[in-house]
């Protein structure tokens, strides 16, 4: 018989490997370690996650979910794709640095090995948040004509700077600021 998954010993088991990731990396996770960081038995690990590479594919996507569910990406009827987008990009902004330590790991991710092979298997699309709009701007002739990925990459690169900069107490984050970083940023996706 199955045993039932408590979902409070999950959230250990995802916290705890959230921070020896932010601490040593991807590759440097062991079960074990995570095991004594969540102050469980090994063996509990190891009855929810078969291995590593679960554990972290597992926590991605519940951190992606969680972060892509924080965003509303249909523009109201008689929205711009100017304000949609600007909405998208500030409610993604602000995710962003309410969960500095979640969107390290999601950063992390993205440039390892376990991204590759997820994209090898045909999953799910990164941008979802921003396709809509920027679809919708694509063809009202708003935006520049270029892959959804790459429009995607315009819009948040200039973020993840702003919030390294931040993060190493070198800028200041304000409404200001963001509202003339991303003022700056459509004049480079516009048509």
């Amino acid at each position: 018989m199955a045993r039932i998954r408590d979902a409070q010993k999950t959230e250990q088991i995802y916290q705890a490997t959230l921070e020896l990731v932010l601490k040593q990396g991807l590759s440097g996770l062991k079960m074990a370690d995570v095991a004594a960081q969540a102050g469980l038995a090994t063996g509990t690990v190891y009855i929810y996650f078969k291995d590593k590479d679960e554990l972290i594919n597992h926590l991605y996507a519940h951190l992606k979910a969680k972060s892509d569910s924080a965003f509303t990406g249909e523009p109201e009827e008689d929205e711009s794709v100017k304000k949609s987008l600007r909405k998208i990009w500030k409610q993604y902004f602000t995710f962003r640095l309410a969960h500095l330590h979640e969107s390290a790991f999601l950063e992390q991710y993205h440039r390892s090995p376990f991204q590759k092979e997820r994209k090898k298997k045909g999953a799910g699309s990164e941008y979802h948040p921003f396709q809509s709009v920027i679809r919708i701007g694509q063809e009202e002739k708003k935006l520049i004509k270029a892959e959804t990925g790459i429009v995607f990459a315009l819009l948040t690169g200039p973020l993840h700077e702003l919030i390294r900069l931040h993060i190493s107490g070198n800028v200041k984050i304000t409404p200001a600021l963001m509202d003339d970083t991303f003022d700056r940023i459509w004049e480079s996706i516009k048509r």
